[in-house]
Formats: structure tokens, sequence, C-alpha cells
């Protein structure tokens, strides 16, 4: 009996497409277990035609979707870093005021919004902070500070009908970072506290 289910485990492993160890370890349990799937299959379908139009089916979803991922990523950052810089420039304080308040502006992004900022003729109001650690400070910082903030500069903007509120996110608000839950959480806040006002 084992002799007789060796030799069919044989049988199916040699109809596998690809190399198939001679040994018995967990390897070659692994690919006989295949080649039974395989037989199954070529039972049901003998010249695989199905089963070999539905994975060039998902192979070419696969990769549609990874091809417009890239594209759509290369076409943002042409627009924002090239194409906004030779069309799009404008006069920022006739469009949104004269006025800025820029949040983190020792060093990093903000330091260089104040720079931009500064260049274009807006006189700006700096905030900023020394570094912390402790996990109060992230929700602080970057929850309790945005949404204050926001709170004490968008209704005199409303009322003029004319103000810009520009939200520095991170990709740790759309992809949580290990060691870091407490960062991206706040960045996810900051999302979706924008994302909420735009709508309002």
């Amino acid at each position: 009996m084992d002799n007789h289910h060796h030799q069919q485990q044989q049988s199916l492993i040699k109809e596998l497409p690809f190399p198939v160890p001679r040994k018995r370890n967990k390897l070659y349990v692994y690919y006989s277990t295949m080649g039974y799937l395989f037989q199954i299959v070529r039972d049901i379908d003998p010249k695989l035609r199905l089963m070999i139009d539905t994975f060039t089916l998902i192979g070419f979803i696969y990769s549609a979707r990874f091809l417009w991922t890239i594209t759509s990523s290369v076409f943002n950052g042409f627009y924002v870093h090239v194409w906004s810089r030779i069309w799009f420039r404008q006069d920022l304080a006739k469009k949104y005021g004269k006025w800025a308040i820029i949040t983190g502006a020792t060093d990093g992004i903000g330091l260089e919004y104040a720079r931009q900022f500064a260049e274009r003729g807006i006189n700006i109001i700096l905030l900023g902070h020394q570094p912390e650690t402790k996990l109060w400070e992230h929700v602080r910082v970057n929850m309790l500070a945005v949404i204050m903030m926001t709170r004490l500069v968008l209704p005199s903007m409303v009322k003029r009908k004319k103000g810009l509120v520009i939200n520095v996110a991170s990709i740790a608000g759309y992809q949580p970072l290990p060691l870091m839950g407490v960062y991206s959480a706040s960045k996810v806040n900051h999302d979706f506290f924008f994302k909420s006002k735009q709508y309002q």
C-alpha cells in the first residue's frame, strides 16, 4: 500500500512544470501535494486553460494596478515640484491675504515654508517647539495644536472669504509605522480633521 502511494506521488511529481527534490523531506511533501492538486485541476480541465486564463487575468490586473501606481506617483511628483513652479505661480498675498501663521517653523518643512512665504512678501508669524519624546507631546503638538490653531484662524477667513490652511501630513497617516503608533495616529487625525473641514 505504501509502495503504491509512493509510486503515485512520484508519477504526480513528474508532471509538475518545475524541479522537484528527490529526498523525502518537508519540501518533498510540499511538491508532492502540489502535484496532487495539479492532477485534480487536470482532471477537471485537462489542458489547464481555465487555470492559465485565471492566473493571466490576475497577473494583468496586478501589473495594471502597479503601473497605475507608478504612473500616478510620477505625475503627482511632476505636477507638484515642476509644473506648479512653471505655470501656477501666484500672488499669494493677493489671493489669500498678507499674513501667514507657520507652526513647526524651527526646522524641516516648517522652516522651508517660512523661507518661501518670506520670499513672496508674506508677513509671517512663526511658532516653533523643541523636540519632545513623550507620548503626550505627540498628541498635544500634532493633534490638539492643529485643531485649536485652525479654530483660531478659520472664522476670520470665512468672514473675509479669503484664506488658506496648508496641512502638512505624513506617509505615516496612510501607512502605519512600527514603533511610531502614536505619531501615525496623530497624522491620521490631520487627514480626517481637514477632510471634514473641507466638506464643511
